[in-house]
């Protein structure tokens, strides 16, 4: 930071460097203040000056807030178009899973689909097996219940014609 006369240096006016002339003996005094800023005008510039500075100040810290807003939004407009591109990529790996979940399910679906289709193959196939040994157990049984019809007539009428001819015979007998 500079001396005061430096730092107001540009509002005082070229001041001489010249050292204090010798007087000679019994002359009149030098007048010592003859060139420089008086008090008064030196409060005055110091005024000028400190209003100065408080302007650009002001106007350094406009420009700043301007500066800083603009960066915030810059990063807001990046963020937003960061979690576009976030949203974007999670979207398609949804949709990816999404299918792939949907492929799972198809493929349990036809597997499940050809198991149910094997069982009832299974299931036709014994109950085809089951119809043929019924039948063929049935058609036995029919058989048997015609020759058991057919002997029970052969005995029945053998029984009958015993009976005649003993009857016969009991008859001659008498």
């Amino acid at each position: 930071k500079g001396s005061p006369s430096t730092m107001l240096g540009h509002f005082l006016p070229d001041q001489p460097t010249h050292e204090a002339p010798m007087i000679p003996y019994g002359a009149a005094p030098v007048n010592l203040t003859y060139g420089l800023v008086s008090p008064e005008e030196v409060d005055a510039q110091k005024e000028e000056y400190t209003k100065s500075l408080e302007d650009q100040q002001e106007q350094a810290k406009e420009a700043l807030l301007q500066q800083a807003q603009r960066q915030k939004e810059y990063l807001r407009v990046q963020a937003e178009q960061q979690k576009a591109i976030a949203s974007g990529r999670w979207d398609q790996r949804l949709r990816e899973q999404e299918l792939a979940a949907e492929k799972q399910y198809q493929a349990q679906v036809a597997r499940l689909n050809e198991a149910a289709r094997q069982l009832k193959v299974a299931l036709e196939y014994q109950v085809a097996q089951l119809l043929v040994e019924y039948d063929s157990r049935r058609t036995q049984e029919e058989l048997n219940y015609r020759r058991y019809e057919s002997e029970l007539r052969e005995w029945e009428e053998c029984q009958h014609m015993s009976l005649t001819q003993i009857q016969h015979e009991e008859e001659r007998l008498e």
